[in-house]
């Protein structure tokens, strides 16, 4: 469900979704960042491009915060 609302035409549905998936990555580290890191970060990464969204860019790369300080770093070098 958090997956679809990544391409929610609504940017609040889009913060949540980011908002989601930050704090999952918190409380469900490192096995989160084991799991899904092949699709949680290039959705956040297209987050951060959302340029007519500045909400959704600042909050996509504070969950990119979230979700690098549990994962080693193999998973970040792509």
């Amino acid at each position: 469900m958090v997956w679809n609302s990544f391409n929610h035409s609504h940017p609040r549905v889009r913060w949540a979704a980011i908002n989601a998936i930050g704090q999952l990555s918190t409380d469900l580290g490192p096995d989160l960042q084991n799991q899904y890191h092949q699709r949680v970060l290039p959705a956040l990464a297209a987050a951060m491009d959302d340029f007519q969204n500045p909400r959704v860019q600042a909050h996509a790369a504070s969950a990119v915060l979230n979700f690098s300080e549990n994962c080693a770093p193999e998973i970040l070098a792509p």
